[in-house]
């Protein structure tokens, strides 16, 4: 009896061990990258106990934000020495790793790097990277479980392959890769020094020259008042024109806290496209700056993100030119009969093509005419749901919540916990994508509405913060998920992503963007009100009752 008993308790220890071992391990997931998209995808799969590798083709974290002095093979755009974030550290921050008080509201390249290796350093994540490693060719294994087969090459040498099998794959990186330079007539003759913002790293190549930037969105607004500060000359052609959105609205406050849900869920797109333009002509008149787009913010339109280009421009220093239509040797014609000359240096910056060389063409498909992701995440060519992308997109406003709802979505689905719906709903999603797109930009754009489209993947996981529920439970963060800035943390109160201090994250997001400022107590005057804030409750409670009689 003894011997039995002891039999089962070591049969019983074994079967306790095999199964918390397959709960430690599970199945298996290739990440490709280790950029913004790749460390979170790397994060969100740990927490659904999937078996991670993650495959970086560089020796470093951070993608796109891994400064390089020279440019690297295979390298896509890199850090520039001028840059700075185009979204304030709360509403880019990670839902559950606020940014040091000490951060400035907007953060230099190397801030944001060091918040990124800190992040993963936090939740030690680089022990699932494997470095210096180019995942070559991801294709599907003919079997029903949807395994994919992923070659690498780890070494100097292309001969140096070895392949794997996994369960699942994530793609987190080739949407910014290869630098679209348009074809413009006599481009090949020109004489001066032609380059693309992919390779540009320091204001000092533009010291002492005559130079053209051609792009009219936030790389071509950087490259324009850095060369308004080195070069000699300088003059930005930016086609159909752009919107220049300030980092700092009204009472300093960073610009991106007017993402609020009772504007951007409620309130009709054309109405914020015209508050949007009001506040950029308040600024100054973009139509007498020549920079006025044909199209409204939101309508096709492009945006800049520059705090300095309007005074390069009234200074003189920066000038703006229409659509260049031809190259001389030495200068362009443009598109409004005028011409410039003794142009030294041509620096476009005119985007990037996605490059999913590595992927098998019939399972993903992202082009200018042509896309099959469903919600910009799932390939709907296949079989099972066991490999998606993210990060594929564009957007006004923070990438970084965006990608994080899109890798706990995925890891969701991997570990069974969320469905996709049928292929038919996802085609058909799909199609009304493209013809919106097409509708206002004229062309197909992998371009989304922030706030909007993060909700939707947030509804998906079941994190998206209910505000009739939280009414009755907690009444100030309701009215602050509603009509405050819609910060990342706030999908982390409720749901499967729930986390105890995420309404501390809420409350205190506020504080930790403005006292970063703060490095001199000023002297206010008594009976001083916050005349703004008064405002624009009255402005959300109109937009709110509009959005009602719309509805």
């Amino acid at each position: 009896m003894k011997q039995k008993d002891a039999m089962s308790t070591i049969v019983w220890r074994f079967i306790n061990i095999v199964a918390s071992k397959y709960e430690m391990t599970g199945k298996s997931v290739c990440i490709i990258g280790a950029g913004v998209s790749g460390l979170v995808a790397i994060k969100a799969c740990l927490e659904e106990k999937l078996q991670v590798t993650c495959y970086e083709q560089h020796d470093k974290l951070g993608g796109v934000w891994y400064y390089t002095e020279e440019v690297r093979p295979n390298q896509g755009p890199s850090a520039y020495a001028t840059l700075v974030t185009n979204s304030s550290k709360d509403m880019m921050a990670f839902s559950d790793y606020p940014m040091p008080p000490q951060y400035p509201p907007y953060l230099p390249w190397e801030k944001f790097t060091e918040y990124l290796q800190n992040y993963a350093d936090h939740f030690n994540l680089a022990k699932h990277i494997t470095f210096n490693t180019k995942v070559v060719s991801v294709d599907p294994v003919e079997d029903k479980e949807g395994r994919w087969k992923v070659c690498v090459s780890n070494g100097d040498s292309k001969s140096e392959f070895e392949t794997k099998f996994f369960d699942h794959v994530i793609v987190c990186a080739g949407f910014f890769k290869n630098p679209v330079i348009p074809e413009i007539p006599g481009l090949q003759n020109f004489k001066g020094k032609v380059m693309h913002t992919h390779s540009y790293r320091s204001p000092e190549v533009f010291k002492d020259k005559t130079v053209l930037v051609i792009g009219n969105a936030n790389s071509a607004s950087d490259a324009a008042t850095d060369a308004a500060t080195y070069a000699k000359k300088a003059y930005v052609s930016i086609g159909d024109g752009t919107w220049v959105l300030s980092r700092s609205a009204q009472q300093g406050l960073p610009r991106d806290f007017m993402l609020r849900r009772v504007l951007m869920n409620f309130a009709p797109q054309s109405v914020v496209s015209r508050i949007l333009m009001k506040d950029c002509n308040t600024r100054f008149n973009h139509e007498a700056f020549g920079l006025q787009s044909t199209q409204r913010p939101m309508y096709g339109s492009a945006v800049m993100v520059n705090d300095e280009i309007s005074y390069k421009i009234i200074s003189g220093k920066l000038q703006v030119k229409a659509t260049v239509v031809e190259f001389t040797e030495h200068g362009v014609k443009l598109e409004d009969g005028s011409t410039l000359d003794g142009i030294d240096m041509v620096c476009f910056a005119t985007g990037f093509k996605v490059d999913f060389s590595f992927m098998n063409e019939q399972i993903l498909k992202v082009t200018n005419k042509e896309i099959n992701l469903y919600k910009m995440v799932w390939p709907i060519e296949q079989r099972v749901p066991s490999i998606a992308v993210v990060g594929c997109f564009s957007t006004v406003g923070a990438h970084t919540p965006i990608m994080e709802l899109q890798s706990y979505w995925a890891a969701r689905v991997f570990s069974g916990k969320c469905k996709l719906p049928p292929k038919t709903d996802m085609k058909k999603w799909i199609d009304e994508t493209i013809e919106t797109q097409i509708k206002n930009y004229g062309k197909l754009k992998i371009k989304l509405h922030q706030l909007p489209y993060r909700d939707s993947i947030a509804e998906e996981i079941g994190a998206l913060p209910n505000i009739k529920s939280l009414l009755l439970r907690d009444p100030a963060m309701a009215m602050r998920c509603f009509f405050g800035p819609a910060f990342p943390y706030q999908y982390r109160l409720t749901g499967p992503l729930a986390i105890d201090a995420a309404r501390d994250y809420c409350i205190n997001a506020y504080d930790n963007t403005v006292n970063a400022t703060k490095t001199r107590i000023a002297r206010t005057k008594p009976g001083s009100g916050n005349v703004g804030l008064i405002l624009f409750i009255f402005l959300a409670i109109i937009a709110v009752i509009l959005a009602i009689l719309i509805r």
